[in-house]
């Protein structure tokens, strides 16, 4: 992928290191300049935000059932049925978040449409996966599935620890301070986590930024699609736009600082591109 290549990966962390510079300094006041948690593009986004983490792992799994193993090859075959029903039962993890932000009709119609969504893409990744390279179609199902869990693990592992309050807590919380993004662990936490709901403390890093940046794994099935060989830098530069906007919206909401969606689409970045190069997906 042309996003991991040299150049891009100069010029990406570049960008990465004097937005967590300008964060650094200027999170409270960006976040005061442009919160607005009513904002319904807003609210939308944060519940779709976390649906490339669905999207690929139903992808992965189309193409791991595209290249699936003769079953006379009982290990081959029961491991990629396995990794199969992860990247299914993974994937249906991103709706449980919608949850959170819509209920009745409007939940069911959310849901919906990223099921249908993600099942056209898996299906389509199937049907026209070149099968010339089974090992290729593999090494990018995992390709896809390590990404996102990878994505999901260290996510994870470092907002509970870090413990930064989120923007929009600490403007509705008296007392509640804000938290330069440096700063690992609170005593704020101690002290208003009992009056405060589990989602106050987790804005370091960002997740809807984090699993949104996976969007640029999505663009490895270029390599497995022949029609798309030539086209992966419009996927790419589609996903980066969709990532920036589903950043700045976590930012209007009050979710999380600059820092926080930087330092996220700069994590999910690094392992995508370590896995891509791991797994030689480049090569076709």
């Amino acid at each position: 992928m042309n996003i991991v290549k040299r150049n891009s990966v100069l010029i990406i962390y570049t960008v990465c290191i004097l937005l967590m510079a300008a964060g650094t300094f200027l999170d409270q006041t960006i976040s005061k300049f442009v919160f607005n948690d009513t904002n319904k593009i807003c609210i939308f986004l944060a519940a779709v935000g976390e649906w490339p983490m669905m999207l690929n792992g139903w992808i992965s799994a189309g193409l791991l059932y595209a290249a699936l193993p003769d079953k006379k090859d009982k290990f081959g075959y029961y491991l990629c049925i396995g990794l199969m029903a992860c990247g299914i039962l993974g994937g249906c993890i991103a709706l449980l978040d919608i949850k959170e932000i819509y209920s009745g009709s409007k939940l069911i119609m959310c849901m919906a449409g990223e099921i249908i969504l993600a099942a056209l893409c898996a299906f389509g990744t199937y049907k026209f996966a070149d099968r010339s390279d089974l090992g290729l179609i593999r090494r990018t199902a995992i390709f896809l599935l390590f990404t996102v869990a990878f994505t999901a693990i260290f996510i994870t592992a470092l907002k509970i620890p870090w413990a930064r309050p989120r923007y929009s807590y600490i403007r509705s919380t008296e007392g509640l301070q804000f938290q330069k993004w440096y700063k690992i662990g609170s005593a704020q936490k101690a002290a208003f986590g009992s009056t405060l709901d589990h989602e106050a403390f987790k804005s370091f890093p960002s997740g809807h930024t984090g699993f949104s940046t996976t969007l640029l794994a999505t663009a490895g099935i270029c390599g497995v699609i022949p029609a798309f060989r030539e086209k992966e830098y419009i996927f790419s530069f589609i996903a980066m736009i969709l990532i920036i906007v589903i950043a700045a919206s976590r930012i209007v909401m009050g979710a999380h600082f600059l820092t926080d969606v930087t330092f996220a689409f700069m994590l999910v970045y690094t392992i995508t591109a370590i896995l891509y190069k791991v797994l030689k997906v480049d090569e076709y």
